[in-house]
């Protein structure tokens, strides 16, 4: 079974987080020596967008109410309820505090305040001049409301059309009680609810009142009398603080919201609220809750500024931006009314710039939405924003010379529009999308037609096409990423579908938010149902039996051009009509553009493909960056290759379903369920992924159940769960493993342990067991699905993950929150304990976690967990394990202890860990040297069996340091090398112990990996071995390189990688834990180099190649010395650096090689520095195993015929490496190479070089 490994030569962006982690990166709570990378390096981070913000400043943005059509009503009762008037208090929202920020950039140390008893009424101008209400006897409704009015200018209960601010009275329903009172003097008590009035009539039309609630005493209420009855209201004056609520069983109440009969009012206290998840310290107390809404959220303004404040909180430093306003900011050089807006990346004082601009802005003008668009993409298509770095910032602060290349052609643009408003200010645009365009700026011709077209001219829409359908900078190659979110195998069809945006040309994508504008959305032909590309308005656009409603002018139609606008730019539309609808519009607009990004530049990749149990039958697993989604695909082949998908899990798997985790006991599963939490695993889940601070809630449960499958909670607002398409996670790094027959040949592994003929029984009792795959996902889980079928019938979790779990559900894991779980290729094998013969399973989770698993999976419908190994020194298990019969009689697990261990003072130490198959327990652990100031940690091991009887012999590995070690897994009692027999016999060693397995060469690196200049060349892949040419030791084949931090995505020029072969000379059971190693530098390896890289074209056949040396060995100085020792040796192996001449390209090599025949077959990869091409280049080689070199026979079909032979030189010269399509490595079956859906056929060579990795042989072949 040949898994090949394989991702599409399509390069994805990093996702822009909804913001928090985008472009700053996402990083794992680890050793601080190291920074693992949370999501896929070959995802190189995407260019930083262009984004500019737009705010309506218009007059309007004053009212504290939506829609604009309840104006007339502000005297009643549900015009302070949210059920009607959206903009008031809601009692089911969780109001924020926005941040302060300091000039610099950085979050004030003394933030926003408010207090119920001393409530601002502008919170981000908290002082006299703008006042404050007492909330517990003082409060007053506002119904227009200046943010930047001071306090003498603000209140009278008139008109909204002044420039004062303005109160709403309250009902006198519930704030003015009338009495008959016949003599003068005469008293009467009135009861309004709460509310106590006491008048006394003091004359014919005249009168003095008291009003209590509660047993405190209000303001005087006005008092008057006529016909002898007398009447107090505190309908004008300062009041408690209260809402009302639509209750329809008040008496009277017709069930309609414009009833004022069905609607309760509530005075705010301590007591008066109702749980909500997002606060529950609060209680029942709201006043804090209110408080914030009334200093920050009450009015179209105050909501905007706020929802702008949190939303733009968490935008990344590389983010490019700039704001404008309607008509007051209307230029990007920073003028005195922009904050200095200049366009420049969203760091230190720019940030500062943006946040202490935002509370200065004046609502006081026209709707200039037309100009505001077309100011915005007309800066679009200057030069300035396509520079490098415009207008950096200098050390103070000030402005820096921009920085003006490299001009990245595939940097996408956005324009962020928001408004209260239909626009009032016409303007003539120059196109027209009712007209035909010959040729867009990659050819296609555009035809009028839906949902872009429309009658009108002179329109938002109009713009929003022009602006998308023209090359803002034709000076740039058209390298944008099309967004295709919506497949169709009709090209035509795809193209115009405006759910996918096929521009690769500069262009500009708006995203419009209207504000309390849903009452004008009502048109009976184009209904608007919440969804920017779906619902029965825009299936009627689309259909062609509804036009748009003309825009013009101060119509209510242009509301609906916000939305058509959207769609003409490939973007979306935002309904908002409460304060809470802002904050989630300006959120899922930033998420959108993360998800934007990511999606254009990152098709569904397939990530690892495995051959079945027949040669018909292939299985494909692949992930998707949009969503993070997986899926495992099983193909069909017939004779002639062609392949028809047998089934998805993805689609099959959508649901809740039955997921197990390891009981206490550890060896029996039990339901990963709330219920078998303990109290530590449920705090892990009532965290909330989207709280900057890890704010807890109360949704545990339900987080548990998302894992699960559950699918109720997943929505794209505040306080739900991200949506996915699937519950099946990304499956990225783990490559799928099939168990079907036993593995091994009966007669060798009856050698190894058992009585003669047990392992032939246990082959014969599996061989009808049901073909199973196991693949590891990054939603937590290894999933053991059957293969015939594809149904999922293991749903695993370890222990390890649960820590991390909650992360999944939050809204801003898409867009940049990624992290791994189980992304580990799990390992099977059968192994003998107990008495019997067992299939077991290794699982690792590589960047996911410092653990490893086992299970039993001898019987599929009866799968055991064993155990789950965790320890100070395990780091991120990111190197494969092994498993192994050792000499001390046990199979264990052999692994490096990997990357970023937390064993405190020692952290970041290498140490090689022998685990117990069976029970988990730590057989032992061997730690050794290393450089403690620095990062460390053992690699991937190769095992070696050098008398080929199944019992491993020798480890071999390297480390992050550079140093390459040998462990003696056996009792290594001679003090010479045995001149012949089998010195690895138990009857010369003996039966080893625990401690009888140490590192080799006393404690000594066999040889440490530096560049030409000494820097220290980190060892990540496994060794290859095979036998020496003079039949004395073993060639120890290895690679440098590391690529699983987030700086390994970056090209590193200054340091030089190698590929190695070293000669181990002593590997007959001699004992050397007291001797030294020989001395192998640079200087006596045989040096072999890259010659050329060129294109060769044979027989028609193109590629990117590359010639290497053919330089022969000379293994000793004297090949006449009859006995020949190490002081004789003239080459100790050989070297051929990763590099053409001097020029370091940061090229490395980081997967598994294979030695077969006379070839070594490598893959190496290379960090692209230009983000819009792909993350890495990969190339493949295929040399002399002996030599380095360049070997005599051609290693790979250069002329695609499907042969290799003399025909597939170049010029007579043998190619030793050429360009490959992928990111990926390789795995080989047969004689054919697979690599990213490219199959090269290769050759190794005549005869064999004597491999000698560690394997009881398979029973089916490699």
């Amino acid at each position: 079974m040949e898994i090949k490994t394989r991702i599409n030569n399509a390069k994805a962006a990093a996702s822009l987080l909804a913001f928090s982690l985008l472009f700053g990166g996402m990083h794992s709570a680890q050793a601080t020596l190291l920074d693992i990378s949370q999501k896929p390096l070959v995802l190189s981070d995407s260019v930083a967008p262009n984004l500019i913000l737009t705010l309506d400043e218009s007059g309007s943005m004053r009212w504290a109410f939506v829609p604009d059509d309840i104006n007339g009503v502000h005297e009643s009762r549900r015009a302070k309820s949210a059920a009607f008037n959206p903009m008031y208090y809601d009692p089911a929202v969780t109001y924020q505090m926005p941040i302060k920020y300091n000039a610099d950039g950085s979050v004030a140390s003394i933030g926003y305040s408010t207090a119920f008893t001393e409530a601002w009424n502008n919170g981000f101008v908290a002082n006299t001049s703008t006042g404050s209400l007492n909330l517990t006897t003082g409060y007053k409704v506002s119904w227009s409301y200046d943010p930047t009015g001071t306090l003498g200018t603000a209140y009278g209960y008139t008109s909204t059309n002044s420039t004062a601010n303005k109160l709403a009275a309250n009902p006198t329903a519930d704030f003015a009680g009338s009495a008959s009172i016949s003599n003068n003097n005469g008293k009467a008590t009135v009861v309004k609810g709460d509310i106590t009035f006491v008048i006394t009539r003091t004359g014919t039309s005249t009168c003095t009142a008291t009003a209590t609630l509660s047993g405190v005493t209000l303001s005087n209420p006005t008092c008057s009398g006529s016909s002898g009855t007398y009447t107090a209201t505190l309908a004008q004056v300062a009041v408690p603080a209260y809402y009302y609520v639509y209750d329809t069983t008040q008496s009277g109440c017709t069930k309609v919201k414009t009833d004022d009969n069905c609607y309760r009012i509530v005075f705010v206290t301590a007591t008066s609220g109702q749980p909500r998840s997002a606060d529950t310290e609060s209680g029942l107390d709201e006043r804090k809750n209110f408080s914030i809404w009334y200093s920050f959220y009450r009015n179209r303004a105050l909501a905007t500024l706020s929802a702008a404040n949190l939303a733009f909180t968490s935008l990344p430093s590389s983010i490019r931006m700039t704001w404008q306003t309607l008509n007051n900011c209307k230029t990007f050089t920073g003028s005195s009314d922009c904050g200095t807006n200049y366009f420049r990346r969203f760091t230190d004082h720019h940030r500062g710039n943006f946040f202490n601009w935002l509370p200065t802005i004046n609502f006081s003008t026209t709707t200039y939405l037309l100009q505001a668009t077309d100011r915005a993409g007309k800066f679009l298509a200057s030069e300035e924003p396509w520079y490098y770095d415009p207008n950096p910032l200098n050390s103070t602060g000030g402005r820096a010379s921009s920085v003006t290349s490299p001009a990245y052609a595939c940097r996408p643009s956005f324009h962020v529009l928001m408004t209260d408003g239909m626009w009032n200010s016409a303007m003539t645009v120059d196109t027209d999308d009712n007209a035909a365009i010959a040729s867009l700026p990659d050819g296609t011709a555009y035809s009028p037609r839906t949902p872009f077209k429309d009658p009108t001219k002179n329109t938002l829409a109009d713009l929003a096409f022009k602006y998308w359908s023209t090359d803002a900078r034709p000076n740039l190659k058209n390298d944008l990423k099309p967004l295709i979110a919506a497949t169709n195998s009709d090209a035509t069809a795809r193209y115009w579908d405006p759910r996918n945006n096929p521009a690769t040309w500069q262009h500009m994508v708006n995203y419009t938010v209207g504000l309390g504008l849903g009452n004008a959305l009502t048109n009976a032909n184009v209904p608007w149902t919440g969804e920017t590309y779906a619902g029965a308005g825009y299936e009627a656009i689309m259909a062609g039996t509804a036009n748009w409603p003309a825009a013009s002018s101060g119509s209510d139609n242009n509301v609906y051009d916000l939305w058509h606008m959207a769609i003409n730019s490939r973007g979306e539309f935002f309904n908002a009509d409460s304060p809470d609808k802002v904050v989630d519009a300006f959120t899922q607009i930033l998420n959108r553009i993360g998800n934007y990004t990511t999606s254009a530049s990152r098709p569904a990749v397939t990530a690892a493909q495995v051959d079945g149990s027949n040669s018909y039958e292939v299985y494909e697993t692949e992930f998707s960056s949009d969503d993070w989604s997986g899926d495992l695909k099983k193909y069909s082949l017939d004779s002639k290759g062609a392949r028809k998908q047998a089934w998805s899990a993805k689609s099959k798997l959508n649901g809740e379903r039955a997921v197990k985790m390891a009981a206490a006991s550890g060896k029996q599963f039990q339901e990963f369920n709330w219920t078998n939490l303990d109290t530590t695993q449920k705090a892990y889940f009532n965290i909330n992924p989207d709280s900057t601070s890890n704010a807890t809630d109360s949704k545990g449960e339900a987080r548990v159940n998302y894992i699960r499958g559950n699918r109720s909670n997943e929505g794209t607002t505040s306080g739900t769960f991200r949506t996915r398409s699937s519950v099946l996670g990304d499956i990225v790094n783990s490559a799928p493993v099939i168990v079907k027959d036993a593995q091994y040949l009966a007669y060798l592994a009856d050698k190894i342990d058992g009585t003669s003929g047990d392992y032939y029984k246990f082959q014969q009792q599996v061989s009808a067991r049901k073909e199973m795959i196991y693949v590891g996902a990054n939603d937590g889980m290894l999933h053991g699905f059957n293969a015939s079928t594809g149904d999922e019938e293991l749903a695993f979790v370890p222990k390890a993950v649960l820590p991390n779990l909650y992360r999944l559900t939050g809204q801003n894991y898409q867009s940049g929150g990624h992290r791994y779980y189980v992304d580990g290729t799990p390992v099977v094998t059968d192994v003998y304990f107990g008495n019997a013969w067992h299939t077991v399973l290794i699982g690792s989770l590589r960047g996911g976690g410092r653990a490893l698993f086992a299970l039993d999976v001898t019987d599929p419908d009866n799968i055991k967990p064993l155990w789950e190994f965790t320890h100070d020194d395990l780091g991120y298990t990111f190197p494969q394990p092994v498993v192994a019969r050792l000499h001390t009689g046990k199979w264990a697990v052999v692994t490096g202890n990997g990357y970023g261990n937390q064993s405190g003072a020692t952290a970041d130490k290498a140490a090689l860990f022998v685990i117990d198959v069976e029970t988990g327990a730590l057989v032992r652990e061997v730690v050794v040297e290393g450089d403690t100031a620095k990062a460390n940690g053992l690699s991937a091991v190769r095992l070696a069996d050098n008398d080929s009887d199944g019992i491993a012999d020798y480890a071999y590995a390297g480390d992050l340091q550079g140093n390459l070690w040998r462990f003696d897994l056996f009792k290594a009692t001679n003090t010479t090398t045995p001149a012949s027999g089998n010195p690895f016999a138990s009857s010369v060693i003996g039966t080893a112990v625990a401690t009888d397995i140490v590192a080799s060469y006393g404690a000594k690196p066999l040889f440490k990996a530096a560049d030409a200049a000494g820097a220290v060349q980190p060892i990540t892949a496994p060794p290859s071995l095979i036998r020496h040419p003079s039949q004395k030791g073993y060639l120890v084949i290895f690679g440098t390189g590391k690529y699983f931090e987030d700086s390994d995505g970056n090209v590193n020029t200054t340091l030089g990688h190698s590929v190695y072969a070293i000669w181990d000379r002593k590997t007959k059971a001699e004992n050397t834990s007291t001797s030294t190693p020989p001395t192998i530098t640079r200087s006596n390896l045989l040096e072999q180099q890259i010659q050329q890289q060129l294109t060769t074209n044979i027989s028609g056949v193109t590629n990117e190649s590359r010639t290497i040396t053919q330089n022969a060995p000379k293994w000793y100085k004297d090949n006449a010395t009859a006995d020949l020792n190490d002081s004789d040796v003239n080459h100790w192996g050989w070297r051929l650096d990763l590099q053409i001449g001097s020029t370091k390209a940061g090229e490395m090599m980081i997967n598994q090689m294979v030695a077969r025949g006379q070839a070594l077959i490598f893959s190496t990869l290379t960090p692209n520095d230009d983000p819009c091409k792909d993350g890495v280049e990969a190339w493949l080689y295929g040399i002399n195993s002996s030599s380095g070199g360049r070997t005599t026979f051609s290693v790979f079909d250069m002329d695609g015929n499907g042969d290799v032979n003399s025909g597939d030189t170049y010029n007579n010269t043998v190619i030793s490496s050429r360009k490959l399509s992928s990111s990926s490595g390789f795995n080989l079956s047969g004689n054919t190479l697979f690599s990213t859906g490219e199959s090269i056929v290769v050759d190794y060579g005549p005869t064999s070089s004597g491999r000698q990795s560690w394997q009881v042989i398979p029973k089916r072949s490699e």
